[in-house]
């Protein structure tokens, strides 16, 4: 058992590593200035990261918003969808298409018992943390 230890951290250790940023949409930016959204691929892995707040206020509610694109060689083959805590109570849907748009959408406050879609403000938080395999 001991062997298929080493083997496998070895295999992990061997992976090759690639980055990318992601092109951001105009409406959107940073939460943090300087942490652009990037991509990581490590053998069939990647990881997605970042956290952005729209420019101005926006409406997201059942139809989806895009505030970035994964770069090609980085993209799901299946479209992706996770849901996420947002400032405070709020939770959105996140949904990444195999054509690279990384869309917001169904943003609504947790606590609002009639589960009403709410707008996104300048100061809203939306951390977006992902992984997928890809061919």
């Amino acid at each position: 058992m001991l062997n298929l230890k080493k083997l496998l951290i070895k295999i992990l250790q061997n992976m090759t590593t690639e980055t990318e940023t992601c092109d951001i949409d105009p409406a959107w930016e940073d939460y943090t200035t300087g942490q652009d959204p990037y991509v990581m691929r490590q053998g069939k892995a990647v990881h997605f990261n970042w956290a952005c707040k729209p420019k101005a206020t926006i409406t997201l509610n059942a139809t989806p918003v895009q505030c970035c694109t994964i770069p090609e060689g980085f993209r799901p083959k299946r479209t992706v969808y996770e849901l996420a805590q947002g400032s405070g109570t709020s939770m959105f849907l996140i949904t990444i298409y195999p054509g690279g748009g990384v869309m917001i959408a169904r943003l609504r406050d947790v606590g609002n018992a009639n589960g009403v879609y709410t707008q996104g403000t300048t100061g809203h938080w939306f951390p977006l943390n992902l992984t997928w395999v890809v061919d």
